[in-house]
């Protein structure tokens, strides 16, 4: 990823009330739109999902 891409972090409610923790990539506006992730598991609360949506960003990006 180079300084023309974004990247945020979101929460998805579920069908079960739970959380899901969603990671989102902001490509160049010529490369095409912005990808939504959503990542494995359910959280309580959408602060705990984009917590671990956090945690899966900041691994990914130590690697």
């Amino acid at each position: 990823m180079d300084e023309h891409w974004t990247a945020d972090i979101d929460a998805e409610l579920l069908s079960s009330g739970l959380y899901a923790p969603v990671l989102i990539l902001v490509p160049p506006a010529e490369v095409g739109p912005p990808l939504r992730r959503v990542l494995d598991g359910e959280h309580p609360s959408a602060e705990h999902a984009k917590f671990a949506a956090l945690n899966a960003f900041t691994e990914m990006a130590l690697k």
